[in-house]
Parts: C-alpha cells; sequence; structure tokens
C-alpha cells in the first residue's frame, strides 16, 4: 500500500522515553522529554522548535506512548492529532520508527524522513538545520541510511561512537564499524583519535530504503508491520496495533538495523551537541554560579558548596559546605548523588521500585522518635 507521493520532507521526532535518570523531575507519567530543563520550553517543544521553516508542523510525526498522547498535544497544540503515532506497548526504537514509517508510506509516500530524538541540546541552530538539510538532500539519490556523527570534545562514557571510514561523497563518510559505549580508558583514546565520532542517534533516509532496510534486516518485525499496515484506516487498528506490539521483541534501531546495513553513510558535523541523558548534562550547558553550581528553579540556597546540580520544583532546598552533588527534589521524591555517578541515577529507581513492592529489609525501620542507644 503505498500512499501519493509529495516531496517535502517529514520528521519523527522520538519521544518514547522514560527518562529514568531525571529522577524524581522524570516519572511515568511525566517523562523527561516533557521537562521545562533549558529554558521556558520542554525538550520536546525545543525540538520541534528547531525545524521550524525546514519541515513544515503538519509534517512533523512524534512517536510515543500512547499514555503520552494527550500529554504531547498540549506542549504542541498546533500537531494535528493525526501526527502523534502511539505504542501500545515499549518496544524501544526500532518498532517505533518502523511504525512511523507505515504512516508515513499511508500519508507521504516515499519521501526524506528526518528521525530526531526529544531530548537533545543543540547548541547552534543555523549548523544543525544546514546539516539537517544537507542530508534531506543527499538522500533523494542516496539508497542508504544517513547517520549524524558529532565530533568529540570530550572522553565520554555515555555515548556510542562511530568508526569513519573514508569520503564517499559531498562530505558523507563510509561507516566502518559502531562501538559501544566505552570504559574510560578507551573513551580517551577513541575520543583523541581523530577517526571516531559520537553517535548521535539522528538519522536520515528515505521512507522507501528504511523499509526495504527492514524487509532485510528484520524480517519477522517487517512481516509483522506489513500485516498491520492493512489496518491502518479501520476501526480495527487499535487492536490490531495492540496484538502487533505483543508479538515484538523490543529491539533498537542502532543494533536491529543500522549496525547491519551495508548502505550506511555518516555526515560528520561540528555543532554543539549533547544527548541530554542525566542531571550531569544541566552543568554542562547552563550558566553556573562563580563556585561552579547549578541551580535549576526556585527555593534552593546554597552555601559553601562547590559544582552542585541542585533542581527544586515547589520544595525548598538547603545545602551547606558540599561538593560535585546532585540535589534534585520535587512531590515525588528527593535525590542525592555524587555527580559523577549522574548516568547510574536509575539503579536507585529500580531500588525504589523493589521497595514499594517488597517493602524495607527487616531490621531497616524504625519506630519514629525511638530512642538511638546509648551504649
Amino acid at each position: 500500500m503505498r500512499g501519493k507521493t509529495t516531496q517535502g520532507p517529514v520528521a519523527v521526532i522520538m519521544a518514547g522515553g522514560e527518562g529514568r535518570r531525571f529522577w524524581p523531575a522524570s516519572t511515568p507519567d511525566l517523562p523527561k522529554q516533557f521537562l521545562k530543563l533549558f529554558g521556558k520550553q520542554s525538550l520536546l517543544q525545543k525540538t520541534v522548535e528547531r525545524l521550524k521553516g525546514l519541515i513544515p508542523q503538519d509534517r512533523v510525526l512524534v512517536a510515543t506512548s500512547e499514555n503520552h498522547a494527550a500529554t504531547t498535544l498540549s506542549h504542541l497544540p498546533g500537531l494535528l492529532a493525526e501526527n502523534i503515532v502511539t505504542e501500545p506497548l515499549p518496544r524501544n526504537t526500532a518498532p517505533a520508527v518502523a511504525l512511523a514509517a507505515l504512516h508515513i508510506r499511508r500519508r507521504f509516500g516515499d519521501v526524506p524522513v528526518a528521525v530526531l530524538p526529544a531530548d537533545h541540546w543543540i547548541g547552534d541552530l543555523l549548523a544543525f538545520r544546514a546539516a539537517l538539510e544537507r542530508a534531506l538532500d543527499h538522500c533523494r539519490t542516496f539508497d542508504g541510511l544517513i547517520t549524524f556523527g558529532v565530533r568529540p570534545t570530550r572522553p565520554e562514557t555515555g555515548y556510542g561512537y562511530i568508526e569513519v571510514g573514508p569520503e564517499a561523497e559531498k562530505g558523507f563518510h563510509h561507516v566502518v564499524r559502531f562501538v559501544e559505549k566505552p570504559h574510560l580508558d578507551e573513551a580517551r583514546v577513541l575520543s583523541a583519535s581523530g577517526t571516531h565520532l559520537w553517535n548521535s542517534g539522528m538519522f536520515v533516509w528515505r521512507n522507501d530504503v528504511l523499509l526495504s532496510e527492514l524487509e532485510t534486516h528484520q524480517p519477522v518485525m517487517a512481516r509483522a508491520l506489513r500485516a498491520l499496515s492493512r489496518y491502518l484506516e479501520t476501526e480495527d487498528y487499535p487492536e490490531r496495533l495492540r496484538e502487533t506490539f505483543q508479538v515484538l521483541e523490543p529491539l533498537s534501531l542502532d543494533y536491529g538495523v543500522m549496525e547491519r546495513s551495508r548502505n550506511l553513510r555518516v555526515l560528520p558535523v561540528d555543532f554543539p551537541w549533547d544527548d541530554v541523558g542525566s542531571w550531569a548534562a544541566l552543568a554542562r550547558h547552563l550558566e553556573a554560579d562563580p563556585d561552579g553550581n547549578v541551580v535549576v528553579g526556585e527555593g534552593a540556597v546554597l552555601v559553601e558548596c562547590r559544582n552542585c546540580v541542585v533542581y527544586s520544583q515547589g520544595r525548598t532546598v538547603g545545602v551547606l559546605a558540599a561538593s560535585d552533588l546532585i540535589i534534585a527534589a520535587t512531590e515525588n521524591g528527593i535525590l542525592v548523588s555524587s555527580l559523577n555517578r549522574a548516568a547510574d541515577i536509575k539503579r536507585v529507581v529500580d531500588a525504589l521500585e523493589v521497595a514499594r513492592r517488597t517493602g524495607p529489609p527487616p531490621g531497616r525501620r524504625e519506630a519514629p522518635g525511638r530512642p538511638r542507644s546509648q551504649g
């Protein structure tokens, strides 16, 4: 089933993540893409704003959980409801992108598509737009997949890397291999090599090319979605969609398609970029006080503190003589963590979930007001 082919590009904004490293501000009901961490707009709003003048909002799709469709519309009131591609169950990025491709084929045809996560920080809008426009233009004649590789500015262990090969055409390079998130010593080597770029997770392709790559590398998924496409405009679609996602295995787009493809190019880019993966990103991109502290929200008072990230939402927070800490306080809870362990905060969320199900271990809870033993 093919829709009418129109030439303008389409964007797919990936907004289905949970943002567990941003607890307690990010929760299942309001994950991080809806948080206002860098000004008055949410991360999702900023992502769509970057596309103005390049991709019209009626050609912007947002892939998100069905539980967040209403919140998405509240953040993007100009978005068409039919442009929200809802996932009934979390199945990672490959099924989400594949589902969006079905809707694009029906509505727009085999057009250029930009796939952009909703949780990125980009420091140079003009450079970003120029790179995106180049890739969208290139994919009209290149029958393959394009990814953006960001030149490293530090030895980052939280990102994957792309080893870059010779130039293929017009500044686009062959991809030698993808490298998983490295340990620190390896990250130092990769970031200084001159041949490795950060894997940004931003992609461009023609819609027909992506569907062909899915057929090649993920035939089970492609077959299930091909069957689902018959129901896109029927009353049975919601039920069939849920049935389809129940049988799909969770799979990332990187592992399931990009790392397997032989039709792949990378565009090296120099614009300032960050995957806003944890509270540590605030320290990198928000203005700090003379002692290196970054404070978001009102109600926080810091005395004799250095290099702390403090986020307060409706809570009064006082911090004395602390350094290199993350402190986040909302009505959902209070987090205190070493700044250099920001990537591990989801372990706290996992432990809290276990504690809610099982209760605290025996002997760990004291009665209110119980005096300590004097020995």
